[in-house]
């Protein structure tokens, strides 16, 4: 179970027991937002500290829970207590359809089988000559190394298909993809970061 929480707003949305659920709001209602939503596992302590000490007193004022400034950890366990009884996130049938949308379209327009000249590679490739300190790419063999695995196989599908790369867009798949994997999001979310660094994108 997840909490959803607007970074922008500083508010709770709900819960939701799928994660796709958290990338229909926010390529629907929350589109516009300038930071990707926070969804802690509302029985993780860890995924909690993604809040930062003043996010955590803030958010713990607006819903009037006794937090104290200098109680970092009461702060976050009072959040987590108060998500639990957060009502469920309800996905109407009008953000089923703008979610699904775009893809509709190209559907109607280019149909299932039809295959398009491949686009110019929107990933920059790097010099031969490695500056120090950059990112490489993890072992493939753990959970790290399989999402800049589930990444790159994103990007190659999409130039595949001649489509742009939509960074967002991008990023909400990929997480996605993770989750179903067994891969905890707060992984997803940090090598994602990790990854899109190492690609210039």
């Amino acid at each position: 179970m997840y909490a959803i929480i607007d970074m922008d707003n500083l508010v709770f949305l709900g819960r939701t027991e799928a994660y796709h659920d958290v990338r229909i709001i926010e390529e629907t209602i929350c589109a516009g937002r300038k930071e990707p939503l926070l969804v802690p596992v509302l029985d993780r302590k860890s995924d909690w500290t993604a809040l930062t000490e003043l996010e955590a007193m803030m958010l713990g004022e607006k819903y009037s829970l006794p937090v104290v400034i200098s109680d970092y950890p009461g702060n976050l366990k009072l959040l987590q207590q108060y998500a639990e009884d957060l009502p469920m996130v309800i996905i109407n049938q009008d953000q089923i359809d703008l979610f699904n949308a775009p893809t509709e379209a190209l559907k109607n327009k280019y149909g299932h089988q039809e295959t398009r000249p491949a686009a110019p590679r929107a990933i920059v490739e790097r010099p031969k000559s490695k500056p120090q300190g950059e990112l490489r790419a993890p072992s493939p063999k753990g959970a790290t190394g399989r999402v800049w695995e589930i990444a790159d196989n994103e990007v190659r599908l999409l130039e595949e298909q001649g489509d742009p790369v939509d960074v967002k867009k991008l990023r909400g798949r990929v997480i996605e993809i993770c989750v179903e994997n067994g891969i905890h999001p707060a992984t997803a979310a940090t090598q994602w970061s990790k990854w899109k660094r190492s690609k210039d994108l």
